[in-house]
């Protein structure tokens, strides 16, 4: 005899719901007639579905949580992008199937990132936390950028202490801050602008003599060359001649002698010497002074209202010569040719050995000179024992 199988199944189950089963029974039941030994879960094909094979979620990795699989190129579960192979940390989907985020620790220029250092992300370092590189007006102070200071849009502004480059103002940096003045930089304290080495305006009798003002002795003397609205007067209006600003070749060119080789001086020439003078290596030491003639002026005057330093007349010549071991070695020249605190010329005359003419030294100076223990000093000696504008001790040449 030949029964369906759906008719069995179908008295089974009434012997089941009349009396429990036994195991073998049960057992016997759990064939839901696809021959795999698993039990029915309801499909209806004959087939166990997806749970029969341990995922539990239908997703296919096996592990019944929901999510898709990074890099299969499609977006699922908690995936935010799924670029499959193309997935790159540094690219628009990240390996681990998410969007760049600055803080990640990946730069990714796709979302407008120059740097990103992960946790390490900081305004002041070398990488902002919007995964910025330090730039001069962002507003942060970052030393990696090599700034001292950052006001942000402020910047570089008139009212602004911070520089155009991030640096903290200072005067002469060519940057006109808001404490300053002016600045222009290398040029203050030239003639060229009215900017003092301090970044104040020059103003008349300060001693500097901007691109405004003819002169400026820092004095309130008239008729010295400068009067007091600085502008030439006296020996600086009607200058002497002759005038040298650069110094001529030789001694002789100076009008210190009538007679170089007879030694005889000129007639405006007049010898002098100080009640103290200084030893030098026991060189005997002459000194010799000319005042001009100025217009305006009889005599020349002498400003000395400052007894440290006195201010001699416009067109003013001082020599000193210095003997050793009865040699004529050398002999200096102290010359102002002009109305300003700067216009002073400082030179040395080296003797030939007959004595009968002296040429103009190096202005680096000649070590023992013509065989001797004395040295004729460079330039730069003479300007720091004499200095410009006072010409040092009473603009004598020393003592």
């Amino acid at each position: 005899m030949k029964l369906h199988r759906s008719r069995i199944a179908v008295a089974l189950l009434s012997m089941n719901l009349a009396a429990p089963l036994g195991c073998e029974e049960s057992h016997k039941l759990a064939d839901d007639g696809d021959e795999d030994a698993t039990a029915d879960n309801g499909g209806t094909d004959g087939s166990d579905n997806a749970m029969s094979s341990g995922d539990g979620d239908g997703d296919g990795d096996g592990d019944g949580d929901g999510d898709g699989v990074c890099g299969d190129g499609l977006v699922e579960g908690d995936e935010e992008c799924d670029e499959g192979e193309a997935n790159a940390n540094d690219g628009d989907c990240t390996e681990a199937c998410m969007l760049p985020t600055c803080g990640d620790g990946f730069v990714q220029p796709s979302n407008g990132e120059a740097c990103d250092e992960g946790a390490e992300n900081d305004d002041l370092g070398s990488c902002t936390s919007a995964c910025a590189l330090p730039s001069c007006g962002d507003g942060f102070v970052q030393p990696s950028n090599g700034e001292t200071c950052d006001e942000g849009d402020e910047t570089g502004s008139p009212d602004s202490e911070c520089t155009p480059g991030c640096l903290v103002n200072e005067c002469g940096d060519g940057f006109h801050g808001g404490s300053e003045i002016c600045d222009d930089g290398d040029e203050n304290g030239t003639e060229t602008t009215d900017c003092t080495e301090a970044c104040t305006i020059t103003v008349c009798g300060d001693g500097f003599a901007g691109s405004s003002e003819a002169c400026d002795d820092g004095n309130d003397v008239e008729g010295d060359g400068c009067d007091n609205a600085c502008m030439l007067d006296g020996c600086g209006l009607v200058p002497p001649e002759p005038l040298f600003p650069v110094a001529p070749a030789t001694l002789s060119e100076t009008g210190l002698y009538a007679d170089i080789s007879a030694k005889s001086l000129a007639s405006d020439v007049r010898e002098f010497a100080p009640k103290y003078a200084l030893w030098t290596d026991g060189a005997i030491k002459t000194r010799w002074v000319s005042f001009p003639e100025c217009e305006g002026l009889e005599p020349a005057i002498i400003d000395s209202s400052d007894m440290d330093a006195w201010t001699m007349p416009i067109g003013t010549k001082l020599w000193k010569e210095f003997v050793v071991d009865g040699k004529r070695i050398e002999t200096r020249l102290e010359h102002r040719f002009g109305p300003n605190p700067s216009d002073f010329l400082f030179v040395s005359y080296l003797w030939d050995d007959a004595e009968t003419e002296a040429t103009l030294a190096p202005l680096g100076g000649v070590e023992n000179a013509k065989g001797t223990d004395h040295d004729i000093p460079s330039v730069d000696l003479c300007l720091d024992c004499h200095g410009n504008g006072n010409a040092g001790s009473g603009g004598f040449p020393g003592r």
